[in-house]
């Protein structure tokens, strides 16, 4: 005798968890990309840049130092892309700084 599942999928309760999130998604996804302008301060030198929220600028800003410090290199290379997660890093362990403001 087989047995049938009456389980389904989603259940109401994950579906009434989905719909919050989905609405959250939905309600900032139409964000303003340059809500934010950070200036950055990191090993003496200056970057500014923008982003839709805070850490979108502070990473920004992180990227345009790197794009700087490594003119020779793509915007999405491994080196540019390494540089900005140390230097976002640094911003949370206070071996850099930035200043950052929204709209």
């Amino acid at each position: 005798m087989k047995r049938r599942s009456t389980a389904t999928w989603p259940s109401p309760a994950a579906g009434a968890l989905l719909v919050p999130l989905i609405w959250a998604l939905l309600a900032c996804g139409g964000s303003d990309s340059t809500a934010c302008s950070a200036s950055l301060s990191y090993q003496g030198k200056a970057a500014q840049a923008t982003g839709g929220d805070r850490l979108a600028a502070r990473h920004a800003a992180c990227r345009e130092w790197c794009k700087k410090e490594f003119p020779a290199a793509k915007n999405d290379s491994d080196e540019v892309n390494g540089c900005a997660s140390r230097c976002s890093a640094e911003l949370l362990f206070g071996g850099a700084t930035a200043t950052v403001s929204c709209k």
